[in-house]
């Protein structure tokens, strides 16, 4: 795996960021697998009953999901991730992004470290993110999660795993997902899985691979500075 047109890459996360982080993948030389193993579809979340103080958007779904922003005109916004807070933009909401683009990276913004009292809401999937709730929750924060989407198990995903170099899951569920299709088609173990926090290292591990490698996020910059790296040390 000397060079990345050789690099052959299974992607596996969900649509819409799936199709654009393909072709930004593409053009960076690397030979890229679109089959992603979660599918997502919207919910319909009942609007805060009261006026936030904090707002965190936790992905691109969640934005792309909410229909009415008038909820965030007298808040702080956040956003988890560089993609979030660009789709943020494109619909006229100015966020702040934490260059670590995980939970713990969030948390170590000076905004949050006093956030006892503040009305925060969660704009996300449904599940997950339990440590930052809890987190937020333990500081004296009144939390409430708008939950306006969720992830479900993709049908029949096949892979070739002989035609596979790296793995790429941008989240803990689908990790658990890419082993539950993995292994069962006699795939190895120390098989590249990048991964972009801690704690998807952790559930990645957990899920039988070896070879996790912590990515600084799960935009296409974080994955191709990874990549870049993978090809130096293969």
């Amino acid at each position: 795996m000397a060079e990345s047109d050789k690099l052959r890459i299974w992607l596996t996360r969900s649509e819409p960021g799936a199709s654009r982080q393909s072709r930004e993948l593409r053009a960076a030389g690397y030979d890229v697998w679109l089959a992603p193993v979660l599918e997502v579809e919207p919910t319909a979340p009942r609007a805060p009953a009261s006026a936030a103080d904090i707002v965190v958007f936790l992905s691109e779904h969640a934005v792309l999901f909410t229909g009415d922003l008038t909820f965030c005109e007298h808040a702080q916004v956040f956003a988890l991730g560089r993609r979030t807070q660009e789709v943020l933009a494109e619909r006229g909401i100015h966020s702040t992004a934490p260059e670590d683009a995980t939970s713990e990276g969030l948390l170590a913004l000076r905004e949050f470290a006093d956030v006892a009292g503040q009305r925060v809401v969660l704009v996300a999937g449904e599940g997950g993110r339990e440590h930052l709730l809890q987190a937020l929750r333990a500081g004296g924060a009144m939390v409430t999660r708008r939950a306006c989407y969720r992830r479900f198990a993709a049908d029949d995903v096949q892979v070739d795993v002989a035609a596979i170099d790296a793995i790429l899951a941008a989240s803990g569920d689908g990790a658990t997902l890419v082993a539950r299709v993995w292994f069962p088609a006699g795939g190895r173990a120390d098989i590249p899985l990048l991964v972009p926090s801690q704690r998807v290292v952790e559930i990645a591990g957990d899920a039988g691979f070896t070879r996790v490698v912590l990515c600084s996020g799960a935009d296409s910059a974080a994955w191709l500075e990874a990549l870049a790296n993978l090809c130096k040390t293969s």
